[in-house]
């Protein structure tokens, strides 16, 4: 299930909810598409007038996803896993290296 809620008083608020089989079969529908398809529905359902923040969990922190908010006109956070892959000075890293230190980072998706 795919839910996108509001923040109203301090209590979450659904607004619109997608269920789905999750594949088990070759041709089923996958994560992918279901994502797709959801943020295209909810885009479409949601008024023009205001602008909206994807709000999502580390399962969806990913490019892939932030390619599809930005699709769909909307801005996001999305929480990363700790395994994240970073540059750093023009080193890769992994954001593991940095286990028990406190450093700040910009982030950014490559346009």
């Amino acid at each position: 299930m795919l839910m996108a809620s509001v923040d109203f008083g301090g209590r979450s608020v659904p607004l619109y909810f997608s269920m789905r089989s999750y594949p088990k079969r070759k041709g089923q529908n996958d994560q992918k598409k279901m994502e797709k398809a959801f943020l295209k529905q909810l885009r479409h359902l949601l008024s023009k007038k205001y602008t909206y923040i994807i709000v999502a969990d580390r399962g969806f922190g990913n490019d892939r996803f932030a390619t599809l908010c930005l699709e769909n006109d909307f801005d996001y956070v999305l929480r990363k896993c700790d395994n994240l892959n970073i540059e750093v000075d023009g080193n890769k890293l992994n954001l593991k290296d940095f286990s028990g230190e406190t450093r700040k980072f910009k982030a950014y998706v490559p346009a």
